[in-house]
C-alpha cells in the first residue's frame, strides 16, 4: 500500500472518531499491523521547555502534578507542568540540596530521591517542597544504588556493597536486611533495575546475564526468565505483565518475542508507565506509546 493509500485510510478512520484501541483493531483486521504493534500517541521536544544547559535529565517519574525529572550530574530535580519546569536541589548544604542522587520515584502525593553516598532518602511533596530525610545508615556502609516501594509504602533498596536488598519499616529510617542475593544465587554486580508490581512481587533485571529474576513479596525466588534483547536497561509493569527495554528502543514482554519501538537514532534513558501507556525519556524528546493486544 502506498503513502497515499495510508493517508486516505487514516483520514477515514480519523473522521469516524475512533479511539487508538479501535484504530489498532481496524488496522489489525485489515492486515496492516501485527498484534505486537505499538502506536505512538504523543511526542514532546524537551529542548523547548525542560532541557537547559545546566539541566539535562536522565531519570524521570510521573506524579500527580506532572513529570518529575532528575539530572544526576547537576544534582537537580525538576517538575514539568504547564510548559515550564520548576527546579530544586542542586549543589548546596540546605535541606533541599542533593549530594549524590542516584534514583528517583514518585508515590501517591510525594517524590523521593535516593542518595548513594550519604545513604539517605529525601522526600519532596508534589510541588517539590522539601518534607523530610530518611537516613539509611548502619555500622557497615550500605551505599544504595536502586530503590523501589511496595503497596504498603515500605522502601526496598539495593546495595552493591553488600549484594543485598534492605526493607524499611514503612516511611522511616528503620530498616532490616530483606534478601541476601547470594542466597538467591545472584552473585553479579550488574543489577540495572528493580521494580514491584501491584501484587508486591518484584523483579531484578540482571543485564550482564540477560536475565530477569521474579520474587514473591516474601523474597522467595519464583522464576528466572531469559531476555532476548541486548543490553537491557529497564523493566516496568504494564497491564499485568513485565516489559523489558534497552536503550536502542528494542522491547520484550517476558516469554514473548522482541519488537522494535522504531525511535530512530534516539537513545532511551528511562521509561515509566502512566495510564497504561509507555512514556520514554530520551536525550531530547519524551515519546508516548499505546499498547493494544500486545501480550
Amino acid at each position: 500500500m502506498g503513502l497515499g493509500s495510508y493517508y486516505t485510510l487514516f483520514t477515514i478512520v480519523r473522521n469516524l472518531h475512533l479511539s487508538y484501541s479501535q484504530l489498532f483493531l481496524y488496522l489489525l483486521f485489515a492486515g496492516l499491523v501485527s498484534s505486537q504493534t505499538t502506536l505512538e500517541v504523543g511526542r514532546f521536544d524537551l529542548r523547548q521547555s525542560v532541557i537547559k544547559p545546566d539541566f539535562k535529565p536522565e531519570i524521570f517519574a510521573h506524579s500527580a502534578k506532572g513529570y518529575i525529572f532528575l539530572d544526576i550530574d547537576s544534582r537537580q530535580i525538576g517538575l514539568w507542568s504547564s510548559d515550564s519546569v520548576k527546579l530544586r536541589g542542586g549543589y548546596g548544604t540546605n535541606k533541599s540540596g542533593l549530594f549524590d542522587p542516584v534514583d528517583l520515584l514518585s508515590n501517591q502525593l510525594d517524590n523521593y530521591i535516593l542518595d548513594g553516598t550519604k545513604s539517605e532518602i529525601t522526600r519532596f511533596d508534589n510541588e517539590l517542597n522539601f518534607v523530610q530525610t530518611f537516613s539509611l545508615q548502619k555500622d557497615e556502609p550500605i551505599s544504595p544504588q536502586l530503590f523501589s516501594i511496595d503497596s504498603r509504602q515500605n522502601f526496598y533498596f539495593y546495595s552493591l556493597e553488600t549484594n543485598s536488598i534492605y526493607k524499611t519499616r514503612s516511611l522511616s529510617s528503620q530498616f532490616d536486611l530483606f534478601l541476601d542475593l547470594l542466597d538467591a544465587g545472584i552473585n553479579n554486580d550488574c543489577i540495572s533495575d528493580f521494580e514491584f508490581n501491584y501484587k508486591d512481587q518484584f523483579v531484578l533485571l540482571v543485564d550482564c546475564l540477560s536475565e530477569l529474576y521474579l520474587f514473591s513479596r516474601s523474597g522467595k525466588l519464583i522464576r528466572r526468565f531469559g531476555i532476548k534483547i541486548d543490553d537491557p536497561i529497564k523493566i516496568i509493569e504494564i497491564e499485568g505483565s513485565w516489559l523489558i527495554l534497552n536503550k536502542y528502543g528494542m522491547a520484550q514482554f517476558f516469554d514473548k518475542d522482541p519488537f522494535n519501538l522504531n525511535i530512530g537514532e534516539l537513545i532511551v534513558l528511562d521509561a515509566v508507565v502512566h495510564e497504561n501507556k509507555l512514556h520514554l525519556l530520551t536525550e531530547s524528546e519524551l515519546i508516548i506509546f499505546d499498547f493494544v493486544n500486545s501480550q
